[in-house]
Protein backbone atom coordinates (compact mmCIF):
# COMPACT_ATOMS: atom_id res chain seq x y z
CA UNK A 1 0.00 0.00 0.00
CA UNK A 2 3.25 2.08 0.36
CA UNK A 3 3.78 2.25 -2.92
CA UNK A 4 1.12 2.10 -5.20
CA UNK A 5 0.55 6.03 -3.81
CA UNK A 6 4.86 6.78 -3.92
CA UNK A 7 4.70 5.51 -7.59
CA UNK A 8 1.59 7.37 -8.76
CA UNK A 9 0.64 3.33 -9.60
CA UNK A 10 -1.82 3.50 -12.60
CA UNK A 11 -3.98 0.71 -11.07
CA UNK A 12 -5.49 3.16 -9.13
CA UNK A 13 -7.36 4.68 -12.20
CA UNK A 14 -9.45 0.79 -12.22
CA UNK A 15 -12.96 1.47 -11.81
CA UNK A 16 -14.67 0.66 -8.89
CA UNK A 17 -16.52 -1.86 -11.16
CA UNK A 18 -13.60 -3.79 -12.28
CA UNK A 19 -12.37 -3.59 -8.87
CA UNK A 20 -15.63 -5.23 -7.49
CA UNK A 21 -15.45 -7.90 -10.60
CA UNK A 22 -11.89 -8.66 -9.87
CA UNK A 23 -12.52 -9.23 -5.59
CA UNK A 24 -15.54 -11.79 -6.68
CA UNK A 25 -13.84 -13.24 -9.70
CA UNK A 26 -10.95 -13.92 -7.06
CA UNK A 27 -12.93 -15.11 -3.72
CA UNK A 28 -15.20 -17.03 -6.39
CA UNK A 29 -12.57 -18.98 -8.50
CA UNK A 30 -9.05 -18.06 -6.72
CA UNK A 31 -6.29 -17.87 -9.05
CA UNK A 32 -8.48 -19.08 -11.85
CA UNK A 33 -10.41 -16.60 -11.47
CA UNK A 34 -10.93 -13.55 -14.41
CA UNK A 35 -9.19 -10.33 -13.30
CA UNK A 36 -8.42 -7.18 -14.82
CA UNK A 37 -5.16 -5.25 -13.57
CA UNK A 38 -3.02 -2.41 -14.68
CA UNK A 39 0.73 -2.83 -14.56
CA UNK A 40 3.29 -0.45 -13.13
CA UNK A 41 4.27 0.15 -16.96
CA UNK A 42 0.16 1.29 -17.52
CA UNK A 43 -0.39 -1.79 -19.57
CA UNK A 44 -4.01 -3.49 -18.93
CA UNK A 45 -3.71 -6.82 -18.50
CA UNK A 46 -5.64 -10.68 -17.50
CA UNK A 47 -2.85 -12.71 -17.67
CA UNK A 48 -2.09 -14.02 -13.59
CA UNK A 49 1.46 -14.25 -14.00
CA UNK A 50 1.72 -10.42 -15.07
CA UNK A 51 -0.96 -9.19 -12.31
CA UNK A 52 0.75 -11.13 -9.75
CA UNK A 53 4.39 -10.34 -10.91
CA UNK A 54 3.15 -6.70 -10.24
CA UNK A 55 1.67 -7.17 -7.09
CA UNK A 56 4.30 -8.80 -5.52
CA UNK A 57 7.15 -6.55 -7.11
CA UNK A 58 5.08 -3.06 -6.15
CA UNK A 59 4.97 -4.64 -2.49
CA UNK A 60 8.92 -5.49 -2.77
CA UNK A 61 9.20 -2.13 -3.78
CA UNK A 62 6.76 -0.41 -0.40
CA UNK A 63 8.76 -2.52 1.70
CA UNK A 64 11.95 -1.36 0.72
CA UNK A 65 10.20 2.27 1.01
CA UNK A 66 9.48 1.26 4.57
CA UNK A 67 13.14 1.34 5.36
CA UNK A 68 13.13 -2.61 5.71
CA UNK A 69 16.80 -3.95 3.89
CA UNK A 70 15.72 -5.40 0.14
CA UNK A 71 17.25 -9.36 1.88
CA UNK A 72 13.94 -8.81 4.19
CA UNK A 73 11.76 -7.41 2.19
CA UNK A 74 13.05 -10.16 -0.42
CA UNK A 75 12.26 -12.83 2.60
CA UNK A 76 9.02 -11.67 3.22
CA UNK A 77 7.35 -11.68 -0.52
CA UNK A 78 8.96 -14.80 -1.68
CA UNK A 79 6.58 -17.09 0.38
CA UNK A 80 3.92 -14.95 -0.98
CA UNK A 81 5.00 -16.04 -4.54
CA UNK A 82 5.88 -19.20 -4.23
CA UNK A 83 2.36 -19.85 -2.37
CA UNK A 84 1.03 -18.78 -6.14
CA UNK A 85 3.14 -20.67 -7.95
CA UNK A 86 2.41 -23.54 -5.79
CA UNK A 87 -1.00 -24.12 -4.47
CA UNK A 88 -3.41 -21.40 -2.27
CA UNK A 89 -4.79 -22.15 1.08
CA UNK A 90 -8.46 -22.69 -0.60
CA UNK A 91 -7.30 -24.91 -3.47
CA UNK A 92 -5.35 -27.19 -0.15
CA UNK A 93 -8.19 -27.12 1.86
CA UNK A 94 -10.38 -28.15 -0.60
CA UNK A 95 -7.82 -30.76 -1.96
CA UNK A 96 -8.14 -32.44 1.54
CA UNK A 97 -11.87 -32.09 2.13
CA UNK A 98 -12.03 -34.26 -1.60
CA UNK A 99 -9.55 -36.42 -0.14
CA UNK A 100 -11.23 -37.20 3.56
CA UNK A 101 -14.40 -37.47 1.22
CA UNK A 102 -12.51 -39.97 -1.07
CA UNK A 103 -11.84 -41.70 2.79
CA UNK A 104 -15.57 -42.56 2.99
CA UNK A 105 -15.79 -39.46 5.34
CA UNK A 106 -19.13 -37.41 5.78
CA UNK A 107 -19.05 -33.89 4.32
CA UNK A 108 -19.04 -32.29 7.58
CA UNK A 109 -16.89 -34.09 9.24
CA UNK A 110 -14.40 -33.90 5.80
CA UNK A 111 -15.04 -30.03 6.41
CA UNK A 112 -14.83 -30.09 10.22
CA UNK A 113 -11.85 -31.60 10.21
CA UNK A 114 -10.37 -29.58 7.28
CA UNK A 115 -10.82 -26.19 8.87
CA UNK A 116 -9.22 -27.68 12.05
CA UNK A 117 -5.79 -28.72 10.40
CA UNK A 118 -5.39 -25.59 8.76
CA UNK A 119 -4.99 -23.36 11.79
CA UNK A 120 -2.54 -26.43 13.65
CA UNK A 121 -0.71 -25.77 9.96
CA UNK A 122 -0.48 -21.89 10.55
CA UNK A 123 1.27 -22.43 14.25
CA UNK A 124 3.69 -25.10 13.06
CA UNK A 125 4.82 -22.74 9.92
CA UNK A 126 3.96 -19.10 11.21
CA UNK A 127 7.40 -18.13 12.01
CA UNK A 128 10.04 -20.69 10.66
CA UNK A 129 8.42 -21.76 7.36
CA UNK A 130 5.76 -20.96 5.06
CA UNK A 131 2.70 -22.59 3.18
CA UNK A 132 4.58 -23.91 0.92
CA UNK A 133 5.65 -26.34 3.89
CA UNK A 134 2.60 -27.80 4.39
CA UNK A 135 1.75 -31.27 3.63
CA UNK A 136 0.09 -32.05 0.02
CA UNK A 137 -3.19 -34.30 0.97
CA UNK A 138 -3.39 -37.36 -1.19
Amino acid sequence: MTALPATDHPVADLSWERARENFYAAARDGLDGDVTWTTADGRTTNDLDRCLDDVLGTALDGLTRCDLARKRATALVEPLRDRLRRRTPAAWKRSLVVTRLNGDRPLAEAIHKTQRTHPANQRETFVDGSFADWPVPS
